[in-house]
């Protein structure tokens, strides 16, 4: 019958309709705590979070509670504690409505905390996950171009290249990492020797206007000029440069 009287609104109906299941207050608490999040009061949402883990640990909403602690963590510089509470909304709470936040969160974490395997194995998975596709898809294979980076060998920075590539071919309606992957593309160039392609690659970027916005493009202007100068200097020789 909720479904009924509130029309569009599911979630709230459902959330409700859960409560009042288990004997609980009818207000559905998580969305006030969404609401706090949106509204720019993410200290009381923490709060909140807390005490809805606390309370209800193996709720069917339990694992937004502890998927938003672990974003806050993630945020603040706290991975460790970020990835414990991605694995409380997976492991404990059965991530029944935020398992590919939970999961993209986690392997951020591990990322940040450089594990790499372990990271490299979480967004692969994410990656491959055809439900998924979309923005996670491609952070995921961004960030399996990262790892890659940053481990900095030769034959890493061949195969990190082709991640960065992919991002900017295949996944163009995001631009926050169409814009990451060209730049790190460039980067990726640079390392190699390969500075008439890194610069090549920042104009890329720079002639995308969606892009103009972003810090990556700046940065691009930036580096643009470093790569441009060798490059000049060899065109012209020695004494006319």
């Amino acid at each position: 019958r909720y479904f009924e009287q509130r029309a569009g609104g599911w979630l709230e109906a459902f959330i409700k309709f859960d409560a009042e299941l288990r004997g609980r207050t009818s207000l559905p608490a998580i969305m006030r705590i969404v609401n706090l999040v949106e509204s720019g009061r993410p200290e009381e949402a923490v709060v909140r979070f807390e005490r809805l883990v606390a309370a209800y640990p193996r709720s069917v909403y339990a694992d937004m509670g502890y998927t938003g602690l672990g974003d806050r963590a993630l945020a603040e510089g706290r991975p460790a504690d970020a990835l414990r509470r991605y694995d409380d909304a997976i492991d404990r709470a059965g991530a029944r409505t935020k398992l590919r936040e939970a999961s993209l969160g986690r392997a951020r974490a591990l990322l940040a905390l450089g594990r790499f395997d372990e990271a490299r194995e979480a967004f692969a998975a994410i990656a491959g996950e055809k439900a998924w596709r979309g923005e996670a898809t491609a952070e995921s294979v961004f960030n399996l171009g990262e790892i890659l980076f940053r481990q900095g060998g030769t034959p890493d920075l061949t195969q990190a290249q082709a991640h960065f590539q992919r991002v900017y071919l295949s996944y163009r309606k995001y631009p926050v990492w169409v814009a990451r992957a060209y730049l790190r593309s460039a980067e990726t160039f640079a390392r190699l020797g390969q500075l008439p392609e890194a610069a090549a690659t920042l104009r890329e970027l720079l002639r995308d206007e969606r892009l103009h916005g972003l810090p990556e493009a700046a940065l691009a202007r930036r580096l643009l000029v470093d790569y441009d100068q060798p490059v000049l200097a060899g065109r012209l020789g020695p004494e006319e440069s």
